[in-house]
């Protein structure tokens, strides 16, 4: 991260009259977009050209690989491959680049068709692109209709080859490509890659302003080479057009033929006047010129996608495989919905409700081809990238905001994907079992997620509260009482994650709060980010966790020590963290609302001063001015609102929190025809709400109603540079986030030292947080059911034990509701066994410690949990002590493959005994049975087959080496992963 982004106040705001001046020069708004924002540091967007949400993303593509290449463009990069069609603005995964076209004056015998460029000879923006290839020399122009991307290449030199390379493998690993020469003007094709989507199919058709003379083949390659004769002339243009589809070749001649322009310069005005049209549904006033750059290049950023995904005659690639027609809607694709519906979807609501219909039956068809709510959908194709269910949230969202879809389906569809019991019975009807639940059986289940059942245990708890609570409100809508009152409850399980006696949101493990909790530390409970960054997450029922850790100011006490940290975030190397003001990440979702959630402590204050530092440090007009990737526009959807001065911190719930207009007049044209006006005249460092009037009236709120906004009207911010701290003070004027019905109890939580494993006897204590612990139950192995009436403290139950035993507990409040129970099996261990780790574990994966390994409890099938331990690059080599010379069975250690993860058996394990512990003698060489190219996630345990008497044990598995050719990580170090080493 630049240093400039955690500084505060560098970029002072000028006065309105001074920036008059400097807009004099800009005739349109299009004028104020710059593409190239967010092309450096990790922003990941792309400088070409597009229509708004359009089907084509016609752009350059600079770079082939790597994390800082998912848009194929990065600005410090100085040769360009060619001109792809499609492209993901902002994103973390990389995909698409499909249909690369290279004008050329080099002969097909050539090693390379790139060309060197400079950023001098670049010109970009809203619809349109340019570049000079210097060495051919070929200008270069692209711009895009809703359908259709448009070429010019103007050739320069006389007697120079006129060559189009066309590239059907470029990036991705290609499945399968066709091609066919209609006639001597026009080429179809297609071509099926594997890459984050892993079969992508995509259609195009090309129409050439001038005769193809010849067109060369390779077949290894999937390349043509497409002829069109010498330049006759000094400068002579070609110009194309490409129209893209999901369905068939056929399908992209039909959108190629429906096109409109007449040719490029047609095409490139009908860009232009698209994107104007888009952009002046905000009008803004005063700031800085570099601060209006910035927020309608924002503004173009939120609308690169979803995008246009069914064709001119409405026909489309389903979820199923199949081609559908979309009825009465246009069908979108490229839902980052885990991003998108914080911010950029209830910004599409306010300013464009008619395309947020068309993303919510999108989404609903998505759901009758498929059974399932997009997550993360990419050209019909579901990711499953990132977490929750947010199609859910996005609906929800746009549903009590009167904009819907089929009413009794959204119910439907939301339900069975909320619901683990549902959701199977959903899938299996459509032939679908054992689907992946994403620890939702276990958030039903238990009422919370534990670390050593699934990963990311804190992040999903949280997000899947906060599904289950749109879930409830679109079941009240609806009158469905018994749907509201299930997921109500369930949307408050964030609770059961709650430690109160250091306040956090914390991760549990084995039923208690985990013993080394470092909210710092990025790892394995969170999803890209630690426990500071996700510690706020609960947008549904701020209230709610303020009651929990107490009062108003100790909740501003943690959101201050979150904010003014003097330390860096610890653990796993997350590139996405990034933009950090204090332990708060802007440079990443999690952290998006955290600064507005002062407001709900009556410190609205507090919000406005550091929304405003964010804006104006955080975000700037230049290459790296998005201080993390846009995802899709997300980082840009939070600017547009933050700078309007209100944001939605709990999408579905119509309100927005106030915060501190950035610029003297914003004007929202809706579509109703009606216009919102938001008034804040204001000088350098006014950054301070001092009072509101709305409609001529003095208002004094800290939040806006969703329909306050769409009845149009004023709303006049006094500005000081002072913090008016009485502002939203009151209880009454502040923001609504708390669930007052069907409270639940708390589901209990158990204390302990060390693991569930003893020798002896252990002591042990099960809490409550809001209410007593009903009489614990003791199931013992040999069938004795036991009821423990331990000592008068109800809420810290006193547990001895000396066997192993099962324990059961259950929370009951004093309204007399039940905890969800809760029960944890302790084992005792035979006294004296010990292991001594050779090799070391990767800190990232130690699987709690090496007495994990003989804790006679085998790691599941998923290897990010707790229970596994992992070892990069290296055998796995440790000695158990039995403490005395024993007649054994077996000996076994049980490994984990997955191979997408690096992940491989060792090729073989060897066990070696001794009596001494330092002479040892090899007992038997286990190879691996199973290949290593096996796909599934598997384990397996490498038993011996000889008994043996011995006191020590030394397992050593051997690691495969390099990760062989034929896997994408070739010569990559391969990952070992082990948990417990079984001994009979």
């Amino acid at each position: 991260m630049k240093k400039r982004s955690l500084l505060f106040g560098l970029l002072g705001l000028v006065s309105v009259s001074l920036f008059a001046q400097n807009n004099l020069h800009y005739k349109s708004k299009v004028d104020l977009v710059d593409p190239f924002i967010g092309t450096a540091f990790h922003g990941h967007t792309y400088p070409g050209a597009i229509a708004p949400f359009g089907m084509v993303q016609l752009s350059p593509d600079t770079r082939l690989d790597g994390w800082d290449g998912c848009s194929a463009y990065h600005y410090s990069d100085s040769v360009i491959y060619g001109f792809s069609h499609t492209h993901l603005s902002g994103t973390g995964c990389s995909d698409y680049g499909d249909i690369l076209f290279m004008p050329t004056t080099k002969g097909k015998e050539a090693n390379s068709f790139a060309e060197v460029f400079s950023h001098k000879d670049e010109k970009a923006n809203a619809g349109y692109y340019s570049v000079m290839l210097s060495n051919s020399p070929i200008f270069v122009e692209l711009t895009a209709t809703e359908r259709a991307g448009y070429h010019r290449y103007n050739f320069h030199g006389k007697d120079r080859e006129r060559n189009l390379l066309i590239d059907l493998k470029h990036r991705d690993q290609l499945l399968a490509s066709s091609w066919e020469k209609i006639d001597d003007k026009t080429i179809v094709g297609m071509r099926r890659s594997k890459a984050w989507n892993e079969d992508q199919i995509i259609y195009f058709a090309a129409s050439f302003s001038e005769p193809i003379i010849s067109i060369d083949y390779d077949s290894a390659k999937a390349q043509l080479f497409v002829s069109f004769g010498v330049n006759n002339m000094e400068d002579t243009k070609l110009d194309i057009v490409v129209s893209l589809s999901s369905v068939s070749s056929e399908g992209a001649l039909r959108n190629l033929r429906a096109e409109k322009a007449k040719g490029f310069d047609d095409a490139k005005q009908i860009a232009n006047q698209l994107w104007e049209k888009e952009l002046n549904k905000i009008d803004i006033e005063g700031g800085t010129l570099e601060q209006q750059r910035t927020f309608y290049t924002a503004m173009y950023h939120s609308m690169l996608s979803p995008n246009l995904y069914s064709d001119v005659d409405g026909q489309y690639l389903g979820m199923d495989r199949k081609i559908h027609k979309a009825e009465k809607y246009n069908r979108y694709t490229v839902f980052s919905l885990w991003d998108t519906y914080r911010t950029l979807h209830p910004l599409l609501t306010i300013i464009d409700q008619k395309r947020t219909k068309d993303f919510v039956n999108t989404a609903l068809d998505m759901y009758n081809q498929s059974g399932i709510l997009p997550v993360w959908e990419l050209s019909s194709y579901e990711t499953y990238c990132m977490i929750g269910f947010h199609g859910i949230s996005m609906i929800a969202d746009a549903y009590m905001k009167g904009i819907r879809g089929d009413e009794k389906l959204t119910l439907q569809a939301m339900m069975n994907n909320a619901s683990s019991t549902r959701r199977i019975k959903n899938l299996e009807k459509r032939g679908v079992y054992n689907p992946e639940l994403f620890g939702l059986d276990l958030f039903d289940e238990y009422g919370y997620i534990s670390s050593e059942l699934e990963h990311e245990s804190v992040s999903k708890t949280l997000e899947y509260s906060y599904n289950m609570w749109c879930v409830a409100q679109v079941a009240k809508q609806r009158n469905e009482n018994y749907i509201y009152e299930e997921f109500i409850k369930k949307a408050q399980n964030y609770k059961n994650l709650f430690n109160p006696k250091n306040k956090f949101i914390q991760p549990k493990i084995n039923g208690k709060f985990t013993s080394d909790f470092d909210p710092k530390q990025i790892d394995i409970n969170y999803t890209e980010g630690n426990g500071w960054q996700y510690g706020f997450y609960f947008p549904q029922d701020v209230k709610g966790f303020i009651k929990l850790v107490g009062s108003d100011e100790a909740f501003t006490k943690l959101l201050d020590d979150c904010f003014n940290s003097k330390e860096k975030p610890t653990g796993r190397n997350q590139a996405d963290v990034t933009g950090l003001i204090g332990q708060y990440a802007h440079g990443n979702e999690p952290s998006h609302h955290m600064a507005y959630l002062y407001t709900y402590a009556g410190e609205a204050w507090k919000t406005q001063e550091l929304v405003r530092r964010i804006l104006t440090t955080l975000y700037t007009d230049k290459p790296d001015g998005i201080c993390g990737n846009d995802d899709a526009g997300q980082m840009s959807a939070w600017y547009i609102m933050s700078s309007l001065g209100f944001y939605p911190v709990c999408p579905g719930s119509n309100e927005y929190v106030i915060g501190s207009p950035l610029f003297s007049k914003a004007t929202i044209r809706l579509e109703s025809g009606k216009t919102f006006v938001i008034n804040a005249p204001q000088k350098e460092k006014e950054m301070y709400v001092k009072s509101i009037e709305f409609n001529g009236k003095k208002y004094k709120n800290s939040y806006l109603n969703h329909f306050d906004i769409m009845n149009g009207g004023v709303i006049d911010f006094e500005m000081d540079s002072k913090p008016n701290k009485k502002f939203g003070k009151k209880e009454a004027n502040r923001p609504n986030s708390e669930i007052k019905d069907n409270q639940i109890a708390i589901v209990p939580y158990f204390e302990y030292e060390g693991t569930q494993t003893f020798t002896d006897t252990k002591q042990l204590y099960v809490n409550s947080i809001n209410g007593n612990i009903i009489m614990p139950t003791l199931d013992y192995d040999d069938g004795r059911k036991l009821v423990h009436f331990g000592d008068n403290d109800y809420k810290r139950r006193n547990i001895k034990i000396d066997e192993t035993v099962k324990i059961t507990a259950v929370n009951t409040t004093e309204e007399n509701v039940e905890s969800i129970p809760i029960s944890m099996r302790f084992n005792k261990i035979p006294a004296g066994r010990k292991v001594k780790l050779i090799s070391q574990p990767n800190p990232q994966y130690t699987g709690g410690g090496a007495d994990c390994l003989i804790d006679q409890i085998r790691g599941g099938n998923k290897w990010r949990l707790s229970k596994w331990q992992g070892y990069y690059g290296e055998n796995f080599v440790a000695i158990v002590d039995l403490g005395e010379k024993q007649n054994l069975t077996h000996v076994g250690g049980n490994f984990i493959q997955d191979i997408k993860s690096w992940i491989f058996l060792p090729k073989e394990v060897n066990y070696y005994i001794s009596d001494d512990g330092e002479n040892f003698t090899l007992l038997e060489t286990v190879p691996t049975p199973i290949h290593e190219t096996e796909p599934t996630t598997i384990t397996h345990t490498f038993y011996n087959t000889t008994p043996f008497s011995a006191r020590y044990i030394k397992v050593e598995a051997i690691n495969i080496g390099p990760i062989p050719d034929w896997h994408i990580a070739k010569g990559e170090k391969a990952w070992i992963f082990i948990d417990e080493i079984m001994i009979e």
